[in-house]
């Protein structure tokens, strides 16, 4: 038993070696550009050992030492650098066979902790199987030193939010407003308008009439005893009433001369007693 524990433990070496060797997955990386810039870079790569099935290619730039990776892969229709490994570029491998193609890659917009400025860096290319798993030490075999010459970016300052000065409002002097005084209006009474009715006037007379405007220097004085306004009187005497009036006391005199004299004649006339 003791001459047969080493032939099995070389047969146990033997198969573990050949094991090891058939599922292991070979990545080589040519053409890879020196220096990289601003623009894009395409370098090619093969894959041998993999199993049938879709991998997922991606490009990671690095700083040795660190694992802050950055850059971007194109995936045959446009750019992308995130964590979902299906938004990276897909390739078809076939066990047995070994895959041969170009990869596009740039550096992108990598943050300060990523990329601390122009230096050198290293380059590799990460391989996802189907379920989204992925080798450390597979994608550490393809790692390429290049120099990166790219511009830092300068992060633009946030605004801070400054609280706005606070202003005393400066009371305002009042200003003692003009009360203006009032001036006593005069006590003229207010014109007035009084139309004579039509039957006072004569014809062809050129006297005024009521009906004129009357303004207050034409009103009376009142008096302090009970007075009698008659409306429709005239200002100024009517010569027809006066005339009428004086043949009127005319009239009435010779009526009263003719009574008078009728009166001494019937009593002369009257006998006498003896």
């Amino acid at each position: 038993m003791k001459k047969q524990l080493p032939l099995l433990l070389f047969i146990f070496l033997f198969f573990a070696l050949f094991v090891q060797t058939a599922n292991a997955v070979t990545i080589s990386l040519s053409q890879v550009p020196s220096s990289i810039g601003v623009d894009s870079f395409t370098f090619t790569a093969s894959i041998s050992g993999a199993a049938t099935g879709t991998n997922y290619l991606r490009v990671d730039l690095y700083k040795d030492g660190t694992s802050n990776y950055f850059g971007e892969t194109y995936n045959s229709s446009d750019w992308y650098g995130g964590s979902d490994y299906t938004q990276y570029l897909p390739v078809i491998v076939t066990s047995g066979k070994a895959w041969i193609g170009q990869i596009q890659a740039r550096v992108g917009n990598p943050t300060v902790t990523q990329y601390d400025g122009t230096g050198v860096y290293k380059l590799r290319l990460r391989r996802y199987t189907g379920s989204g798993s992925y080798t450390s030490t597979e994608a550490d075999t393809t790692s390429t030193i290049v120099a990166i010459n790219f511009p830092t970016s300068t992060p633009t300052p946030q605004p801070t939010n400054t609280p706005a000065p606070t202003y005393s409002p400066t009371p305002t002097p009042k200003i003692p407003t003009a009360t203006p005084t009032v001036k006593p209006t005069s006590s003229k009474l207010p014109t007035s308008t009084l139309t004579m009715d039509p039957s006072e006037r004569e014809g062809g007379s050129n006297q005024s009439a009521l009906g004129n405007q009357i303004t207050p220097t034409d009103v009376p004085t009142l008096s302090s005893g009970p007075t009698t306004a008659v409306l429709g009187a005239s200002t100024h005497p009517n010569i027809t009433a006066i005339i009428f009036y004086s043949l009127g006391g005319v009239l009435f005199v010779i009526c009263g001369i003719l009574l008078y004299r009728q009166y001494h004649g019937s009593k002369s006339n009257e006998p006498t007693s003896d």
